[in-house]
This record gives C-alpha cells, sequence and structure tokens, in this order.
C-alpha cells in the first residue's frame, strides 16, 4: 500500500512534510505487529465491504508513538476494483492515556476496598447493595452472586421488631451522616450486631 495524498493533519500527527509521505509506502509509518492488523482489517474491503476500522499505535518521525483510530474507505473504478483507499486517522493518544489511568485508580480503590479490615457497602436509596468488599459479603452471608441488589434489613435492638427498612436509609437520604448499633440479618435469616457509620456521597452538592 502506498501513500497517495495527505492532509495537513497527517503531518502534523505525523512529524512529516506531505512530500516526505507522498509515494511513500504505508508500512513506515506502523510497527510490524500495526501494519499487519491494518492489512487484515483491508482485506474486507477488497471483498466489497466498503469499510472498516481499527486501532493501532503509529510511529512518527520522531520516533515516538501516537494512538490512531483508523476509518478505511474504499473507492471504486468503472470495473468494480478498488482504486484508491481513503483512510482516516483520529488521534486518541490523550483519551487512551485517560482511560489507563481511570483503569489504574479504579484497580487501586477496588484493591482498597477488598483489602479492608471492616466491612464496606454502597447502598442505593433503597438500600439495596451495589457493591460490597469481601468482608461485608461474609457478614451477610453472600456469594458472589448474590452480592448485587441485596436488601439491607434490620432487626431493632430494644423491641427485637423487623424493620423493613434501616434508620440510616432515612438519614442518608437527608444527607447526613449516621454513626449508631443494630442488628442486620444474614441471608440464611441469623443476625448479627454490627456498630456503622454511614455517609453520604455527594457530587455537585447533590446526594448520589
Amino acid at each position: 500500500f502506498r501513500i497517495f495524498r495527505v492532509n495537513r493533519t497527517a503531518c502534523e500527527i505525523t512529524g512529516y512534510r506531505s512530500e516526505e509521505l507522498e509515494n511513500q509506502v504505508i508500512q513506515c509509518l506502523f510497527a510490524e505487529k500495526d501494519y499487519a492488523q491494518l492489512q487484515t482489517l483491508l482485506s474486507p474491503i477488497e471483498d466489497n465491504a466498503h469499510y472498516s476500522h481499527c486501532e493501532t499505535q503509529l510511529s512518527t518521525k520522531f520516533n515516538t508513538l501516537e494512538e490512531i483510530e483508523w476509518s478505511y474507505t474504499a473507492l471504486y473504478d468503472a470495473q468494480n476494483q478498488v482504486q484508491y483507499y481513503v483512510v482516516t486517522g483520529l488521534k486518541i493518544t490523550e483519551r487512551k492515556r485517560a482511560e489507563q489511568e481511570l483503569a489504574r485508580l479504579s484497580h487501586q480503590n477496588q484493591l482498597i476496598l477488598e483489602t479492608a479490615g471492616e466491612g464496606i457497602c454502597g447502598l442505593d436509596a433503597q438500600c439495596q447493595t451495589i457493591f460490597l468488599n469481601p468482608v461485608a459479603a461474609s457478614l451477610f452471608g453472600l456469594i458472589d452472586d448474590k452480592k448485587q441488589s441485596y436488601q439491607v434489613v434490620t432487626r431493632h435492638i430494644a423491641t427485637e421488631a423487623d424493620t423493613s427498612q434501616p434508620i440510616f436509609c432515612d438519614a442518608v437520604a437527608q444527607g447526613i451522616a449516621h454513626h449508631a448499633e443494630e442488628e442486620f440479618y444474614r441471608q440464611d435469616g441469623s443476625f448479627f450486631l454490627a456498630e456503622y457509620t454511614t455517609t453520604p456521597i455527594r457530587e455537585n452538592q447533590q446526594v448520589i
């Protein structure tokens, strides 16, 4: 595959002048594995698929790598043979870095939750679990496939009466932190006494 024309943005991304790129084989812009991927994705176009896309790394003139999202369109001649490919590249290096950093932070936060020595639960407005760390799941007697949407039910200590909604749910809904002791039901119907603190999570001054 040989480069026929490039625009100014392509020159800015690659670091090459247009006269340095035009009439060069496109392989000069790719590492071997990425060029192989490009060839694989161009194959359906040769079979009249007309369009394909992928993400690869592009090697610049300055020996740096840019993440590029490519789309490919074929232009056919009167005999329905591929005459040219129109290849459009969108630079997504910054987006990829942001995604990687977000994944790293998410993994780090997950490790903190999983290694904490206390039970930690995330609850929605109906007091159903959004997530539980391993300690909390053990306290409630839950296995992996029951960790989502488990209805937290408490038993009032003084009267031993069941309460369909724990006291702290109202406090959290009102945006108020709450600290107390209550008996919580496990999945098997038994219960355990726990001292706990609930704190609402806010975003833009709203409880979420």
